[in-house]
């Protein structure tokens, strides 16, 4: 059989583990759990436009939600980490891929509540968020063919951080139901 020209084999295996408390008092509800993804891509093509690469995702988080009949408030905290392991390589054209090793993490949170009056509602929410960058915006080098045009990484990204406050007024009777909701990102 012929070679490919672009020849990728990428495997996911994705896990989502959640432990949830029993009520304390009717009021009090805890979730604590884990989210993560491991990820493989290996080229068997002439040309390469990312190395061969192992990602490796890890997030913990914890969530406490707090209800007063009206009012409910609910605030997390979450951890997240990934390793990006890539092996040096060069394309049957001369182009360089170097080995890379790099770790991001970052610490986040939310918090936020809704008061519920009888026909509408109130929430308001605070938020973080984190993504680190990928291989391919590190080290793609190529021709991108799905989108035409040439694609060049930079491995000195960093992380991107965000903010995020929502407010959310609802009205609902029998046949009308009217919301509002601004954010701010």
């Amino acid at each position: 059989f012929p070679t490919p020209s672009l020849g990728l084999k990428l495997n996911t295996l994705t896990y989502n583990l959640k432990w949830f408390s029993k009520e304390i008092k009717e009021k009090i509800n805890l979730i604590v759990g884990t989210q993560g993804m491991l990820q493989e891509n290996k080229n068997y093509g002439e040309e390469i436009l990312i190395p061969d690469a192992q990602t490796i995702d890890i997030g913990v988080f914890s969530l406490l939600n707090y209800d007063l009949k009206r009012l409910k408030l609910q605030g997390g905290l979450r951890y997240d980490y990934r390793n990006l392991l890539t092996q040096e390589m060069t394309s049957d054209e001369g182009d360089f891929f170097p080995y890379l090793n790099k770790h991001y993490s970052s610490v986040n949170f939310s918090g936020g509540g809704v008061y519920k009056f009888e026909k509408s509602n109130i929430r308001l929410n605070i938020a973080s968020g984190f993504r680190a960058p990928n291989s391919a915006e590190l080290l793609s080098d190529g021709v991108h063919h799905g989108a035409a045009r040439y694609q060049i990484g930079d491995e000195l990204l960093k992380s991107e951080r965000s903010y995020q406050v929502d407010f959310t007024y609802q009205y609902t009777n029998e046949h009308f139901s009217f919301s509002v909701n601004p954010f701010l990102n």
